[in-house]
């Protein structure tokens, strides 16, 4: 029985969130089920709307705010109405790479 379980433990996701909302009074963005619940997923990624002259609405940028595996700061700007990127992104660069949200 172990042994099954061993080989299906890769095989299963779980997926946690929690929606993240705006103080009244700083406008910072804080975790809506409380402080004690941020600390429960391994991974974050912030989805925002595009900002910007043009920016058409389908468009959000995805920022990897926490992660155990991959480093975090990195952004891309996803359009949801073909899911994908508005154009190939060839290489990770220095200037991506920053704070985001």
């Amino acid at each position: 029985m172990l042994d099954v379980l061993q080989d299906l433990r890769g095989a299963a996701a779980q997926q946690v969130t929690n929606h993240m909302i705006r103080d009244r009074d700083s406008g910072k963005l804080k975790p809506a089920l409380g402080r004690s619940w941020s600390f429960v997923p391994s991974t974050r990624i912030v989805v925002a709307f595009s900002e910007g002259a043009g920016a058409p609405c389908s468009q959000r940028t995805v920022c990897l705010t926490k992660s155990p595996r991959l480093p975090t700061g990195f952004q891309e700007t996803v359009d949801i109405g073909t899911w994908g990127t508005p154009e190939p992104n060839p290489v990770l660069q220095e200037d991506q790479i920053g704070p985001c949200c």
